[in-house]
């Protein structure tokens, strides 16, 4: 089958409909909680013995290992559950015919 890929359309709708079903280590969300408190989501993007790089919805935030209380990374995607939800039947159709062309 041509189009979303080498993975086929059922990859795609697998990611969308359930983003937390299977999750590739590259992809867990890694929670960082800084000594001041603050709290950043995301990918690693880097990870070095001075600070490590979070790939965020919006941006990229590296935090220094000085900075860093706690890590913890969970098997779920960074990947919001309900995104069909949020869209029409139309544009639903529309996503998956632009999916198919990938």
């Amino acid at each position: 089958m041509e189009g979303a890929g080498e993975n086929g359309v059922s990859y795609w709708l697998e990611n969308i409909i359930d983003p937390h079903a299977v999750v590739g280590s590259d992809f867990e969300l890694t929670i960082v909680e800084t000594n001041s408190g603050q709290v950043v989501s995301g990918m690693v993007a880097n990870d070095t013995a001075s600070a490590l790089t979070l790939r965020t919805i919006t941006d990229e935030v590296t935090v220094a290992r000085s900075d860093i209380k706690s890590v913890n990374r969970v098997s779920q995607s960074i990947m919001p559950s309900g995104l069909l939800e949020t869209l029409n039947e139309t544009e639903q159709v529309e996503l998956l015919k632009y999916l198919s062309t990938l």
